[in-house]
């Protein structure tokens, strides 16, 4: 289907502008959405469990670890695999955002030469793939919070998390992407440099661990674990996330829009001839 159709209106030159490139999004709106769509029907075309697959992938790994982990740490199951399971989702929403998207721009070629519509709306696509895996996951999470725990009005400050979790990855996503396109290499370095994240966020392991060793700093300091923090303390402590928790996370989004906005604005003229 013509890019032209999808957007309702014949495609226009590159926008410049933060208010014109935000009109530029929203009035291809219909585009990026088609796209979303047809990739979650591509990925489980002939599955049986289609999107299922986004719930059983994270249940599974966390019987792994809590079999594994939750032995060899003396941890009690039933607190041990929510907050696993809590790690896992928010980690691979992470991942979709950091791996998935550094093909973004290489697999849209045909759609950027086609019309100069911004190209942040190819990571969104990324990013909102993996968000509708992530809010599927989340909802589970929810009803088990619910039913253990009962409604609590730490619930709430899902409302504020989930855009921000939403934003941070269609920034991750986007500074990806266009690194993909300048270095080849980021591909394969990007995966290297999660895994890194991954053993020194805890996401399997309890911070407990280090705290007991004197290096609470290694996860004190890392806005992941915060970030992680926005999910645990309503789900699994009903608790609101504290000020400084939120602190940074905003800050890490704030950095993360100026670095994503710096980089499309810098590389908008020469990104075509990279394809």
């Amino acid at each position: 289907m013509p890019i032209s159709e999808l957007t309702h209106e014949p495609p226009k030159a590159a926008p410049t502008g933060p208010r014109s490139g935000l009109a530029a999004i929203w009035a291809a709106r219909h585009f990026w959405w088609h796209l979303t769509k047809s990739e979650l029907r591509a990925r489980y075309r002939r599955s049986y469990l289609g999107i299922l697959w986004s719930l059983l992938n994270p249940l599974l790994m966390m019987l792994i670890c809590t079999l594994v982990f939750g032995t060899l740490w003396r941890e009690d199951p039933l607190k041990f695999a929510p907050f696993v399971f809590s790690g896992l989702v928010t980690w691979e929403y992470i991942g979709q955002n950091t791996n998935g998207a550094t093909g973004a721009l290489l697999y849209a070629e045909p759609y950027i030469r086609q019309a100069p519509l911004p190209v942040v709306i190819y990571p969104l696509r990324t990013t909102l793939v993996a968000f509708i895996h992530f809010l599927i996951t989340v909802s589970l999470l929810t009803a088990f919070s619910v039913a253990i725990r009962g409604p609590s009005h730490a619930l709430l400050s899902l409302c504020v998390s989930l855009p921000m979790f939403l934003a941070l990855g269609w920034c991750a996503s986007t500074v990806n992407s266009i690194l993909a396109v300048f270095f080849r290499d980021w591909m394969y370095l990007s995966t290297v440099c999660l895994q890194f994240l991954f053993y020194g966020t805890p996401v399997i392991w309890p911070p407990e661990l280090l705290e007991s060793r004197g290096m609470g700093w290694v996860y004190i300091w890392n806005p992941i674990h915060h970030t992680l923090q926005l999910l645990r303390r309503p789900l699994l402590a009903s608790e609101w996330p504290t000020p400084f928790e939120y602190g940074m996370v905003l800050g890490t989004l704030l950095l993360l829009a100026l670095l994503s906005r710096a980089v499309s604005r810098s590389t908008a003229r020469k990104l075509v001839f990279r394809l």
